[in-house]
């Protein structure tokens, strides 16, 4: 590198050698404290929050309703302070001496009433809050018997019902509880004879003695094996959902329709439909969701009638939103405007369940529907109206009457008016609407039952789905996964997996943590740089549960300086 600034010929003294050194390696000195003054510092920055000192550091260490946090205490004869928390979110807004790109939340704390999910949530730049969890605690997950078998991933868990082992369980269990039966009817037997405390403690004794004997009699063998050796091995070979629970796991993307095939030709729905109504149809991998409606307004109500076509993925995410405006005229006129079409296009998807809401009011008429889907179906309420009363929209259609089927065990039925009372055919029955407006109820008894309508103008509510055709009808649940919060027995399932983030112990407190990266990791700049974080505990507060904070510390941490980030930041200076 010396040669840069000297040559082979000269001999300069080593004063003048050192000088040129130090002359050398001041622009990079400079360039470094530039970039320190400019950006942000090396290595970390720690604060740490304890609630019986607090911090310079952190602000606002409160929630929305100050008088649901508790104030700083211990338990007497103990060191131990904590502030108790009985309202979420637990907001705090720590100051930072330059912006950071990491940061690491560590919670230290007690869930003495297993408060389920703890969340860091972090103030993005819209004042909207980004969630990253923290730790859950599940009572169901946290009591299973022996007989389940736990392999862990990182944070996915996955518990294997030893089938075997669990039988030998239920087998013991039938034979203590019924020599426990004999014991108990023998011991009221004797109590009902005695006649003194002698002879009851006596026989209290003895029922001791020999209910521990029946105790040790109980010897459950523990042989057996579980099928998966690892998730990844569960995951390749994913048993029937029936066998299967989740917690805070997708597993949509791994159940498929049985002999589903895509359809090659197009789908056409003919009838007219008023307001509001939702779609469930069904995709195979790699297929395009392709739809096209016609809607007009019929104007009867004052008011814009827009329409909003929202498709919803198998995960329940928004994939698009199309918002069809109002045609104009907000008049109460009866006045129609030209049709309009409107085309819904989602290529190459992964298979599942998918829903298009349509999101209306009464003014507006769905005329015909088009697609390649051919599993089409309409969860709730179908409202049918190709009926003369609408002529002025549906025009020169043949208003004969519609067959239409459910799944549906309840159904509701109503028409708006007089004219159009009838007689709708529901399976086997004929079921009178006698008056407009007037809810009639029929339950149904059959897997699909057919309602045929004479008349038309008529909604049609139930508690299942309605097609056109039996055939459009399908298990909508089919990739569904039951969530072990919604399980009375878990014991009737084989498999539970799980995102389940658990926290470390440090004698009798928690310790869990979360980062946050940027973007997601916001500095507002006011006059000082805060980073607004909270601690959120949903549905806390209205179950009247409590927490235990002893410390909150916060971890900044700023990437390694590389020579291309040293060239970035060199053309950040020069750019300022």
């Amino acid at each position: 590198m010396l040669k840069f600034w000297t040559n082979n010929n000269d001999k300069a003294s080593t004063v003048i050698r050192v000088i040129r050194i130090v002359l050398w390696l001041a622009p990079i000195v400079i360039l470094m404290f530039l970039l320190n003054r400019h950006y942000v510092p090396f290595g970390t920055y720690i604060v740490k929050y304890d609630v019986q000192n607090g911090s310079p550091a952190v602000r606002n260490f409160a929630s929305k309703e100050p008088d649901r946090l508790i104030g700083t205490k211990n338990i007497p004869g103990e060191t131990d302070y904590f502030q108790l928390i009985t309202m979420s979110p637990l907001y705090f807004d720590v100051k930072a001496p330059r912006p950071f790109a990491k940061a690491t939340v560590t919670l230290k704390y007690q869930n003495p009433q297993s408060q389920e999910v703890v969340q860091l949530g972090v103030q993005q730049s819209n004042a909207a809050y980004a969630y990253y969890p923290m730790a859950y605690a599940n009572s169901t997950l946290n009591s299973l018997g022996d007989y389940w078998q736990v392999m862990q991933s990182g944070d996915v868990y996955l518990w294997q019902k030893n089938i075997e082992y669990f039988q030998n369980v239920q087998n013991e269990k039938k034979i203590y509880d019924s020599r426990k039966k004999k014991l108990d009817d023998w011991k009221t037997k004797q109590l009902k004879l005695a006649t003194t405390n002698d002879q009851k403690q006596t026989i209290e004794n003895q029922y001791s003695q020999e209910l521990d004997q029946i105790s040790q009699d109980t010897q459950v063998d523990k042989s057996g094996s579980v099928p998966f050796s690892s998730i990844n091995d569960f995951l390749g070979h994913i048993p029937p959902r029936e066998q299967v629970a989740q917690y805070n796991y997708d597993l949509s993307a791994y159940y498929e329709l049985p002999g589903y095939k895509p359809s090659k030709e197009a789908t056409e729905i003919n009838h007219s439909l008023r307001g509001k109504h939702e779609i469930y149809t069904y995709i195979g991998d790699g297929e395009s969701l392709n739809f096209s409606f016609v809607v007009q307004d019929i104007n009867r109500h004052a008011g814009e009638d827009s329409i909003t076509f929202s498709v919803i993925g198998p995960t329940g995410a928004i994939l698009k939103k199309i918002i069809e405006p109002d045609d104009g005229d907000t008049n109460a006129d009866g006045h129609v405007n030209s049709e309009r079409v409107v085309d819904l296009l989602l290529p190459d998807l992964p298979h599942g369940v998918y829903r298009i809401v349509l999101d209306t009011n009464d003014d507006m008429f769905i005329k015909k529907i088009v697609t390649f889907q051919h599993l089409v179906m309409f969860k709730g309420i179908l409202y049918l109206t190709d009926n003369s009363e609408y002529k002025s929209i549906v025009g020169d259609r043949q208003f004969s009457p519609t067959t239409v089927y459910t799944n549906s065990s309840i159904l509701s039925a109503y028409t708006s008016h007089d004219a159009n009372l009838q007689t709708l055919r529901v399976g086997t029955r004929n079921i009178e609407l006698t008056s407009a407006n007037e809810l009639v109820d029929v339950t149904l008894n059959q897997p699909i039952t057919s309602i045929t309508t004479s008349k038309n103008d008529v909604s049609l509510q139930g508690n299942g789905y309605f097609a056109f055709t039996k055939d459009q009808l399908f298990d909508p649940n089919i990739s569904l996964v039951v969530s072990v919060n919604d399980i009375t027995n878990i014991d009737d399932y084989d498999f539970i997996i799980a995102t389940y983030t658990q926290p470390a112990s440090e004698g009798d407190w928690l310790i869990a943590s979360a980062t946050v990266e940027a973007p997601q990791l916001f500095f507002d700049k006011g006059s000082d740089l805060l980073a607004h974080f909270i601690i959120n505990l949903p549905n806390f507060h209205e179950s009247g549960k409590i927490l235990k904070v002893k410390e909150i510390s916060i971890n900044f941490e700023k990437p390694p300086l590389t020579l291309s980030r040293i060239w970035s930041k060199i053309i950040g200076l020069v750019n300022k």
